[in-house]
């Protein structure tokens, strides 16, 4: 392969990792949907750099046998430009589109799994409901003597509360004076 065909060659393999790191720009920024309050959206930012700094250095490694040279550099700032300039709304659509279609899997999926669980649930305050409506009459006769019973209790604890409270009141300490100042 002469020299020219070798740099055209360099040149589109670093445009279309370019268009490559331009993609993966955009899922991160799909990912993102304006987010940026948190402050490990920083280090999320600063960890995709780095992650797409070795994958040019990969690529260069790949392609170029190591020689970083003008037509890698230029082919792939040329292949963000076009990327971003041409293709990066359509391939952000599909990015989001992708994203509500994870969402909307995993909503069903967790719907599926926890449908079991939510008729367990509903069939026990059915049966509950059930055993209070059988149980109604046996509640309907009792209650005037256990309201009676109930209200003399209350009494009691009150009045044995306020004993106590009297009783051991001979022993609590005075109120310290506060400082002199």
């Amino acid at each position: 392969m002469t020299p020219l065909a070798q740099q055209v060659e360099s040149f589109f393999w670093a445009a279309v990792a370019g268009g490559v790191l331009g993609m993966g720009v955009d899922l991160y920024r799909t990912l993102l949907r304006g987010r940026r309050r948190a402050w490990w959206w920083a280090i999320a930012d600063l960890l995709m750099w780095l992650i797409g700094a070795l994958i040019f250095f990969a690529f260069v490694q790949w392609s170029n046998r190591g020689q970083i040279s003008v037509e890698s550099v230029a082919g792939l700032v040329g292949g963000l430009v076009i990327y971003f300039r041409f293709a990066s709304p359509e391939i952000r659509s599909f990015w989001e589109g992708i994203t509500e279609l994870i969402k909307f899997i995993l909503r069903k999926l967790m719907r599926t799994l926890i449908w079991p669980f939510v008729m367990m649930a509903r069939g026990w305050m059915w049966g509950r409901r059930q055993w209070k409506q059988a149980m109604g009459w046996l509640r309907i006769q009792v209650r005037p003597r256990w309201q009676h019973l109930q209200g003399w209790w209350r009494s009691r604890k009150r009045e044995t509360g306020q004993w106590w409270r009297r009783w051991t009141a001979r022993w609590r300490r005075p109120p310290q004076e506060p400082p002199a100042s």
